[in-house]
């Protein structure tokens, strides 16, 4: 019987499979690092749209990363400009140009903390993060059902064995 044990020990433990366990820790922290901010960015977002002021801000300009679209806003406050930036989808980046009016949501006590009012064509950042977490945690499930599967394995294998 110790025998077995062993095997199952040397599958485990001597092999590649271990190289398994640090990659599904790393998943899954970095999946909950992603859920955590994106409650912190949903918290924010929200608190701007039922605390928010609403004011017409422009346009300054666009810029595109790879294949995500986004567009810098400006607006003033108490005699000072501040300004942010959004993700986009591609149909609102197009029909945006510099110098565009633009209707702009902020916190009076905290006026740098703002986001666009245009619902459709605005991505918020909350949902991103959730977006970005998901890989990580299929990835980090995936990972456990391997190392589940080969200890099933290595049980079948015992009973086969006795």
């Amino acid at each position: 019987m110790p025998e077995k044990y062993a095997v199952l020990i040397n599958v485990l433990f001597k092999t590649p499979v271990i190289l398994l366990l640090p990659m599904i820790v790393a998943c899954i922290i970095i999946g909950i690092i992603f859920l955590r901010k994106s409650r912190r960015e949903a918290a924010i977002e929200s608190h701007v749209r039922q605390h928010g002021v609403t004011t017409t801000g422009h346009i300054i300009k666009h810029r595109v990363l790879q294949r995500d679209y986004y567009v810098t806003y400006g607006y003033e406050y108490d005699g000072k400009v501040y300004g942010n930036e959004q993700k986009v989808t591609s149909d609102l980046f197009n029909a945006l140009r510099d110098g565009d009016a633009i209707e702009v949501c902020y916190l009076p006590e905290g006026p740098d903390v703002s986001q666009l009012v245009i619902v459709k064509g605005v991505y918020l950042k909350s949902l991103q993060m959730r977006l970005t977490a998901i890989p990580f945690l299929i990835m980090s499930i995936l990972l456990l059902i391997s190392i589940a599967t080969i200890i099933v394995r290595w049980m079948i294998w015992m009973v086969h064995t006795s």
